[in-house]
């Protein structure tokens, strides 16, 4: 008997051992609902947190944009003081305004960076994409909302002219440009182009209406009051226009800028903008025309091809 007492202890101790081992992992295991469950609140709670993720990746691109524009434009400033005059629109045979950057590169200490904007970085350009370059190179070509521009020109080395292949994401306002150097029809291409050159740096008088430099598809752009919008606000282009209707900034990614905009209404998305007084700013697209490009610019009320 008293053995049976110990097997019966020693049994019913060890069943209650097994128990002990088995019933934490029975509450620890998971069913499926439970899982799909999870899986679920995981699926939801990334699709409310992707568009606010996606909305800080362009802030942060613009917020870099405005500092390599800032940047870029004491370059422009120091390059003045230390010549006296602007950049010349023509160098070396070819329109300087397109090797802007090669002219201010080492004032603003070689970084390759700041000619691009984060936006439009890239430099997959198509070679058929030449609207604007004319009598160029045929590898030059026009950038797009999230692309950059391409120009290829000469650059004198040693007194040698070598041939240059430039990129950037903005463009340089050519009204400002010194049409002195080595360019001899200067009343014509005004007539032609709708506006006037400030001639010196002491003709800007409202310098924190005057842009330096801008978001653009091309390095130089010499808008005019008369200047319809791009409809295509991912090219960019469509005849005369200004050639900074580009929907690079906003709420949403240039990659997804409308292509077909009414420009009877008000034109949705912005560019970045870089004033004299060295002031940068976020441009809707429908101020554009409200700043004063050229030397004697008459702000249209209401802008070209807005309906009243």
């Amino acid at each position: 008997m008293h053995l049976k007492k110990q097997n019966s202890g020693h049994c019913g101790e060890m069943v209650q051992k097994a128990h002990l081992f088995e019933r934490p992992c029975a509450k620890s295991a998971f069913t499926m609902v439970e899982l799909l469950l999870v899986i679920a609140i995981i699926c939801i709670l990334a699709a409310l947190l992707l568009p606010t993720l996606a909305a800080a990746k362009l802030h942060i691109e613009q917020a870099r944009c405005l500092g390599n524009l800032r940047q870029i434009t004491l370059a422009h400033h120091l390059y003045v003081d230390d010549f006296r005059r602007e950049i010349p629109l023509l160098d070396s045979g070819g329109w300087i305004n397109g090797l802007w950057d090669t002219k201010l590169a080492s004032y603003y200490g070689n970084n390759q960076s700041l000619p691009f904007c984060p936006s439009a970085s890239q430099r997959l350009i198509a070679a058929a994409n030449l609207n604007g370059f004319a009598g160029r190179a045929a590898s030059s070509s026009v950038g797009t909302a999230d692309t950059t521009w391409r120009s290829v020109g000469y650059v004198v080395t040693n007194g040698v002219n070598m041939l240059s292949t430039n990129f950037s994401s903005y463009g340089f306002n050519a009204w400002l440009c010194d049409p002195q150097a080595g360019f001899r029809n200067v009343a014509a291409f005004q007539a032609s182009a709708g506006g006037r050159f400030f001639r010196s740096p002491s003709a800007v008088h409202s310098t924190s209406l005057t842009p330096v430099f801008a978001d653009a598809i091309v390095p130089g752009v010499v808008p005019k009051p008369t200047d319809l919008p791009a409809a295509d606000l991912y090219l960019g282009r469509a005849g005369l226009e200004i050639r900074m209707t580009i929907a690079r900034h906003g709420s949403r990614p240039p990659s997804a800028a409308p292509r077909n905009a009414d420009i009877h209404l008000r034109l949705p998305g912005m560019i970045d903008v870089a004033f004299y007084d060295g002031h940068v700013e976020k441009a809707p697209l429908e101020n554009l025309w409200n700043y004063y490009w050229s030397d004697g610019w008459q702000v249209p009320r209401p802008r070209p091809g807005l309906r009243k």
